[in-house]
């Protein structure tokens, strides 16, 4: 049997294999979407602090303040934050291809399991990139998911497709699931 991470032993079937296992690509990452998000941000931190800056000097209370200080808290979170979380969101991603399942074990602050029979999936899409890592996508693809997939944003009760993000050898794992789902079928 491939070598495997742990986790995944307690969610298998009895006579269920694991054929892969692997996580999405790790370390510092920037995404498709940061194209926009690093301008946007770098101008809300610099409008944030501007304002922050006549407020603090200004003889407002405190508490008439609490909405600049608010401001800088989301300016520090698009500004450098979100990719603390993406980081560790991704640290603590798990994928793994059985002989009759995907599964997906993700989260910081609550794991979840994603199991996704073979037999049943209709759509599987391989979004590869120039240098030979992608996505592997397992169900209908959102046209604006690149703004919510990854990158630590809040997914804004958006409900996108389970998937394997940042894989580095993305086509050779789209095959052998593909392979395997012709199996199953």
């Amino acid at each position: 049997m491939p070598e495997s991470h742990p986790i995944f032993q307690q969610f298998l079937e009895p006579g269920e294999r694991i054929l892969w296992s692997g996580k999405p690509r790790q370390g510092f990452l920037l995404r498709r979407s940061d194209v926009f998000f690093i301008p946007f941000s770098i101008v809300w931190a610099a409008i944030a602090v501007w304002m922050e800056y006549a407020l603090l000097t200004s003889p407002l209370p405190l508490e008439e303040k609490f909405w600049s200080i608010l401001s800088i808290a989301v300016a520090a979170y698009i500004l450098a934050l979100r990719f603390v979380v993406d980081l560790l969101y991704r640290h603590f991603s798990y994928y793994a291809l059985t002989d009759r399942r995907i599964l997906i074990h993700a989260g910081l602050f609550k794991p979840t399991l994603t199991s996704l029979p073979l037999a049943t999936q209709k759509e599987i899409h391989l979004d590869l990139r120039k240098d030979g890592s992608g996505d592997i996508v397992f169900g209908p693809l959102d046209p604006k998911a690149w703004m919510y997939t990854g990158g630590g944003w809040p997914k804004f009760g958006e409900k996108l497709s389970p998937s394997f993000e940042m894989l580095k050898d993305a086509p050779d794992i789209y095959k052998r699931i593909v392979s395997q789902q012709k199996k199953r079928s």
